[in-house]
């Protein structure tokens, strides 16, 4: 599956990828082994720095990072860091990325701090719903829209309240 979405979305030599919920970064590695075999001799820093990955807990961090430098990535730019943590509205269009992969925990709730980071009508509790969220809000607009393939449990957009609005937004703003 991993492959798969790799091969879907085609990201390109100079795009940036991201994994802000990476785990043991099997997005990173598979867009990594598919951007190499396209990479030219020329474009192989372009291709070392741009990939990104984000994981809250230790253990999947440390297993990322070896993962990626046992896969030839020679600076893994993985960070530990909860990527709802952050304001949605202090993401400026410097964080934003062209690529974003990923398969974000979801069945958890986060606690109320968290929720406080979103808009005040689009705050749940509901993991996988923040993530969506985060995501429209890390994915390029200008001058080519980010693409993104997103793993999330069945039935997420089919709710009503936030996950209503989050849909309504997917489908006006983003679904090409």
């Amino acid at each position: 599956m991993v492959a798969f979405m790799v091969k879907a979305i085609a990201p390109q030599v100079g795009e940036t990828i991201h994994d802000p919920a990476c785990g043991t970064a099997g997005f990173l590695v598979s867009a990594y082994k598919y951007l190499r075999e396209k990479c030219q001799p020329k474009d192989w820093k372009i291709l070392q720095s741009s990939l990104s990955g984000i994981e809250a807990k230790s253990l999947p961090l440390m297993l990322a990072q070896m993962n990626l430098l046992l896969n030839g990535v020679e600076y893994p730019d993985v960070e530990r860091k909860n990527s709802l943590g952050t304001p949605i509205n202090q993401i400026g269009v410097k964080d934003q990325v062209d690529v974003i992969l990923t398969n974000p925990p979801f069945g958890g709730e986060e606690e109320a701090k968290i929720k406080d980071n979103f808009d005040p009508k689009m705050q749940t509790a509901e993991t996988a719903l923040l993530f969506l969220q985060l995501i429209m809000r890390l994915l390029k607009s200008q001058p080519n829209p980010g693409r993104a393939r997103i793993v999330v449990p069945n039935g997420t957009l089919f709710g009503d309240g936030v996950s209503a609005k989050i849909k309504e937004k997917l489908l006006t703003e983003y679904i090409l």
